[in-house]
Order: C-alpha cells, then sequence, then structure tokens
C-alpha cells in the first residue's frame, strides 16, 4: 500500500461549484430506481450545466466495462475535464469491487493528463449509509498515491 502525498478534502456544496481541475460524473449504464449509487440530480445538474459536447464525446466510448471511466472535455463548465465513471456492475448495482475500480481509473486518468484536483461526488453501494460511503472512498483515494487535492462532495439535502 502507497502513501499517498494528495490531500483529501470531505465537504458538502454541489460539484459543479468546485474549483478544481476535473469532476467525476458518476454515470450508471443501467439505471433502476432505489438502485443508484449516486443522486441523479449530480447526474441531471451535469448535463444541464456541461452542453451536450461531453456525452456526445462519451457515446464514441461505446460500451465501458462496470467500474471503468472516462475522460471527455467539460464543455461549458469551467473545468478541465469531466471523468465519467461507470459504476453499476452486471447486477446492475454499484458494488464495493466497481466503486473501488472507479475510483482508481479517475484517478490514473487525472494523474496521467497531469491534473493537480479533482471532485468525487459520493459513490455508494447498496450497503453503505453516508458514513460508511466517506469512509470506504477515503480509505481508497488515499491508497492511490495522487498528487494533489482529492474533493469528497456530499451533496446539500
Amino acid at each position: 500500500m502507497s502513501v499517498s502525498p494528495s490531500t483529501l478534502h470531505v465537504i458538502s456544496g454541489d460539484i459543479l461549484d468546485q474549483k478544481v481541475d476535473v469532476i467525476v460524473h458518476p454515470w450508471q449504464r443501467h439505471w433502476i430506481p432505489g438502485t443508484s449509487f449516486s443522486s441523479s440530480r449530480v447526474s441531471d445538474s451535469i448535463k444541464k450545466w456541461a452542453g451536450q459536447e461531453p456525452f456526445q464525446e462519451l457515446s464514441r466510448h461505446h460500451k465501458i466495462k462496470p467500474g471503468g471511466a472516462v475522460m471527455t472535455r467539460a464543455g461549458h463548465l469551467p473545468h478541465r475535464a469531466i471523468i465519467h465513471c461507470a459504476g453499476d456492475g452486471p447486477l446492475k448495482r454499484a458494488s464495493e469491487h466497481s466503486i473501488r475500480s472507479c475510483l482508481v481509473d479517475a484517478l490514473n486518468l487525472a494523474r496521467g493528463k497531469g491534473y493537480r484536483s479533482i471532485a468525487f461526488p459520493l459513490m455508494r453501494c447498496r450497503q453503505w449509509n453516508d458514513d460508511e460511503t466517506v469512509s470506504a472512498m477515503s480509505d481508497i483515494c488515499r491508497q492511490q498515491g495522487f498528487d494533489g487535492d482529492i474533493f469528497l462532495v456530499k451533496e446539500k439535502g
């Protein structure tokens, strides 16, 4: 296990308000009411304010494996990029494994482009409450050696 030089921040707010290089879009390949691994408000807000460009770019990647991540331009957003994470797995639900894979892939993509700050919405699997989600995501992020700021953003009520 590596020790990360990153600074981890857990905050309440709107992911779009974060002054970071990259935001993470919790994209679900399948959506079943009650199984969401992140708030649909986060996804809807990103789609509304980014415009169509990032999603047209995303569609060219065809099928993304569960836990996979793809980087696109940020469209009309002030960020440098959006990383779209496919959190739902074969059973159409997010698992600890798919969330871990999303986080690792997203941090690797950001690192590969030289980005120094990234914001994630909370990404849940069914058995986690908010505190467990923050704890699990924090542990995973700290292990990745990302040289920059990582924000875990709890959506405001």
